[in-house]
């Protein structure tokens, strides 16, 4: 059967589909793989947000390098990653508050080469964190970080869907990326022909015809 993929634009820009959701990171979270592979999600996931000055993400095997999971430098101040020096600590433990209480002490009292009131502290869980605001709010009212924040899998989730391109490789490699799909990323001014099956609109056309995309 014939997949039919629509690609919505609006104002040149393209809407692009959802790939992972948030129960996929879930179930990847019980998975060994995670471990290894989620500091590059994040790592790739920075770097498509901004042009940081300094990152460093141990990913694979060397993730049992001592010290932060990740430390990012970055100009400017975007959605996910805020301006200056931030330490990232990453972890797929089931019993995410506990974890991120330990790895937070850890780092208060072993900041490394980071001053603690001139760094954000970032905890991520690719789970589902629902006491995350709680925690946050606990964390930042002992006013020891310049900043305190905390993603969980809807926060990764809405990041994937800024970043396609991240968001690609991921259900590439949690086999969800669905069979027919164009890429149509910029191709240093190739041509790409757009095969059968996939139909290319715009919120404008959709809005005249009363017709879904």
């Amino acid at each position: 059967m014939e997949r039919h993929i629509s690609i919505a634009t609006h104002a040149g820009t393209l809407i692009h589909m959802r790939w992972v959701t948030a129960q996929d990171l879930q179930i990847w979270a019980g998975r060994i793989e995670a471990e290894a592979k989620l500091p590059e999600l994040v790592r790739r996931l920075v770097h498509a947000s901004t042009t940081p000055e300094l990152i460093s993400f141990p990913a694979g095997e060397s993730i049992q390098t001592p010290g932060w999971d990740g430390i990012v430098q970055a100009p400017t101040t975007t959605t996910y990653v805020p301006q200056g020096w931030s330490g990232w600590e990453l972890s797929k433990r089931a019993d995410t508050t506990n974890k991120a209480n330990e790895d937070y002490q850890n780092r208060i009292d072993h900041p490394q080469h980071l001053d603690p009131t001139k760094t954000a502290f970032i905890f991520v869980t690719p789970r589902r964190w629902n006491t995350k605001e709680d925690w946050i709010a606990e964390k930042k009212a002992l006013g020891q970080r310049k900043d305190i924040r905390a993603y969980d899998a809807d926060d990764l989730e809405q990041w994937l869907e800024r970043a396609p391109a991240v968001g690609a490789w991921l259900a590439k490699l949690l086999h969800k990326y669905p069979n027919g799909v164009l890429d149509v990323r910029p191709t240093r001014g190739k041509t790409v022909k757009q095969p059968t099956g996939v139909h290319l609109c715009s919120k404008e056309s959709v809005r005249r015809s009363g017709r879904h995309c």
